[in-house]
């Protein structure tokens, strides 16, 4: 016992020495710190390795109607007209003229048909030229200014452009399983400037905005500018005068009524609507489409009418196949659908890639303002 108290130094240094917390709150703290910058450093590189976007987007307009399938309208039926073969006068049997004396009995003459009128209801009587020697003389008006002529067409010509028009889509399809999502084609027109967006969602597996602006001419749409944008990354199109400048700088020859992807589905339409292009069986549609990767003109054949079932009801829509391009750039394809009830929009599109893989837009709310 005596000899345990008498060495009191052995026995303070059996227990281990404590260290103090200090160093380690130090290294945790740097590594932190480490750990953020690299963090920042990151969110900086993927900032600055997105393209920066060179449109000036329009303001979204407040539409605030819905269109709706326009009901087929019967031509009106021709008034029935009995020609008297054994003289020249025509009598009206649809709408007869009534006698001013008030005799009864009597029957009455309607008003003089024009000579031109009479010759193809009665080509055996002869036309009457009118008399001249007792005509007015009629002043000479001046010859029509060609710049007031012009802005006169241009201006008749944008007020028959459909209003700011917003197309909501419901999205299927399949890629390695079945595709859920939605679309919108937004068209917008501030005097003779124009911008289409189409916008896909496909919720997290990936989502697409495409932006095309330009002018529109009394032709049809004149895009200038177009732009895609992929998950942040952009990818352009610069349509000059003359020319067209893709992302990578590579400099192509402009085609003539050369559209882009997003313009190309409000151009058809205008087409359509206008009477430039007629929908039948057996009509090819033919257009230039530029895209970051190139230009390349597409050929469309006009298949037939067909009825789709879609939210809206019944919509008859003409169906447009695309033909194989002869130097294709992948393997995607588009057919469309636009209903005449629906001022020529395109009700559905379906974009095939490969022959297992597709994405199926199909109309859902059309909107205007």
């Amino acid at each position: 016992m005596a000899g345990r108290l008498s060495d009191p130094q052995g026995a303070a240094s059996a227990r281990p020495a404590r260290r103090s917390p200090f160093p380690r709150r130090a290294f945790a703290l740097v590594l932190l710190l480490a750990l953020i910058g690299h963090l920042l450093a990151l969110i900086w590189l993927a900032l600055a390795w997105k393209t920066p976007a060179t449109l000036q987007p329009m303001v979204t307009p407040l539409l605030t109607r819905q269109i709706l399938p326009a009901s087929p309208v019967s031509a009106p039926k021709p008034a029935k007209v009995r020609v008297k073969s054994s003289s020249n006068a025509i009598n009206s049997v649809a709408n007869p003229v009534p006698d001013p004396s008030g005799t009864a009995g009597t029957p009455t003459l309607a008003p003089p048909v024009p000579a031109v009128v009479a010759q193809v209801l009665n080509p055996v009587a002869p036309v009457v030229p009118l008399a001249t020697a007792s005509a007015p003389a009629i002043a000479e008006s001046p010859p029509p200014d060609p710049g007031a002529a012009a802005a006169a067409v241009a201006l008749a010509t944008l007020s028959r452009w459909p209003a700011d028009t917003r197309l909501s889509y419901r999205l299927g399809g399949n890629f390695r399983g079945e595709l859920h999502g939605d679309a919108q084609v937004l068209w917008q027109r501030e005097g003779e400037r124009y911008q289409v967006q189409v916008s896909v969602s496909l919720g997290w597996l990936a989502s697409v905005v495409m932006t095309s602006q330009g002018r529109v001419l009394p032709e049809g749409l004149y895009p200038q500018k177009y732009e895609e944008s992929v998950r942040g990354a952009r990818r352009t199109v610069e349509l000059g005068e003359s020319q067209l400048t893709m992302t990578d700088g590579q400099h192509l020859p402009r085609p003539p009524r050369v559209q882009d992807t997003a313009s190309q589905f409000v151009e058809l339409t205008w087409r359509f609507l206008s009477g430039q292009t007629a929908l039948e069986p057996g009509t090819a549609v033919r257009f230039w489409l530029a895209r970051p990767g190139g230009a390349d003109e597409w050929i469309y054949d006009v298949v037939a009418l067909e009825t789709l079932n879609t939210r809206l009801g019944p919509i008859p829509a003409w169906h447009m196949v695309p033909r194989p391009l002869a130097k294709p750039r992948g393997n995607i394809t588009a057919e469309m659908w636009f209903a005449p009830s629906l001022q020529y929009l395109p009700v559905r599109i379906k974009m095939n890639v490969g022959p297992d893989a597709h994405v199926d837009l199909v109309i859902d709310k059309v909107e205007q303002r």
